[in-house]
């Protein structure tokens, strides 16, 4: 109920803001805004966690495995499900939210809540084209690129980003005043091996993740929106690369995260995170190969602490993973308040 309540006040105060404002108005429809191709509006309110704290990664939907363990443990917040772009876009324009609708129906009656990652690419233990029919054409070069890895959608290709842009809008046109819909964030910005898509842009797609940032603030405005950003290739820095794209996504209201902890590995991101730490939601995957970096020589307190300490986040996503499950309830028990 406080989190309903708080997303009325807060589009209230959006609305009172820019009537009050009568000289500004936003774009409708469209990838870019009034003064800045980049960013939204100055005035932009930025939504703060409203439910932070431990949320477990459920990659198979909501299984009566966990609402067990949601039951079982009122500290975790809720969950954190992948939903693929190829699923919710049947045919352009045409969409489907029935799981998500389904998701948090389930979630609703226990008072958690659902934090909804948009999937655009897939990797070879699952492979799958993980874009709609309709893009697979010359319109949109082909949609998407397969690497030795992976298959991503060409976030590079300025048709394709407008596609996943509107997809955002419609999400957000249904779901930013749920109350049970706590953050929507993107898929990670690493490509895999560039030498694999012969029509690759670093330029272009550091443009593309721009209007992706503003994107998300205006679909969102009441609502935790985050992007993934952890590596992105080609020519440049990708130290400048990611900053810049942090910068916009700063201004728009925007936060950063990642889908992995490494404590001991410096992903080029994890600079950012510090510097954002007061301005924006901060979130984070623990994922299965992360165990691995810390066990037997550590534990999942050491992960816990290290997105704390270093990453400064607001959000952890757990990704429940045998024999390690109870280490991390219990490590989740431990710190119940991030």
């Amino acid at each position: 109920m406080l989190s309903y309540i708080y997303k009325i006040f807060a589009l209230l105060f959006i609305v009172s803001t820019l009537t009050a404002c009568g000289s500004t108005t936003l774009t409708k429809n469209k990838d870019v805004a009034v003064n800045n191709d980049f960013v939204i509006n100055s005035r932009t309110a930025i939504i703060m966690p409203t439910n932070p704290g431990h949320y477990i990664i459920a990659t198979h939907g909501v299984t009566d495995t966990i609402i067990n363990t949601l039951i079982d443990n009122p500290t975790i917040r809720g969950i954190s499900i992948v939903y693929n772009w190829v699923d919710l876009e049947i045919s352009k324009g045409v969409y489907d939210f029935s799981r998500i609708e389904s998701d948090l129906a389930l979630l609703r009656p226990l008072n958690k809540h659902l934090i909804v990652m948009i999937r655009d690419k897939s990797f070879k233990n699952n492979p799958f084209i993980p874009v709609p029919e309709y893009l697979r054409t010359a319109e949109y070069q082909g949609g998407y690129a397969t690497g030795d890895h992976e298959m991503i959608a060409k976030r590079w290709v300025h048709s394709v980003g407008i596609r996943f842009r509107a997809l955002i809008t419609a999400l957000g046109n249904q779901f930013d005043l749920d109350p049970n819909f706590e953050a929507i964030k993107t898929s990670e910005s690493a490509t895999g091996n560039i030498k694999y898509f012969s029509d690759y842009d670093a330029t272009q797609y550091v443009n593309e993740l721009n209007f992706t940032s503003y994107a998300l603030a205006k679909a969102f405005p009441n609502t935790v929106k985050v992007m993934y950003l952890n590596w992105i290739p080609g020519s440049g820095s990708i130290e400048s690369k990611l900053s810049e794209v942090a910068a916009y996504a700063k201004v728009n209201g925007v936060g950063i995260g990642g889908p992995d902890v490494h404590p001991d590995v410096k992903i080029p991101s994890y600079d950012l995170y510090p510097t954002l730490a007061n301005d924006v939601p901060l979130m984070t995957d623990i994922q299965w190969s992360n165990f691995e970096h810390v066990f037997p020589q550590g534990d999942t307190d050491q992960l816990f602490n290290f997105a704390l300490s270093e990453l400064h986040v607001s959000y952890i996503c757990w990704k429940l993973r045998s024999p390690y499950t109870q280490n991390i309830l219990n490590t989740i028990n431990k710190y119940p308040v991030l």
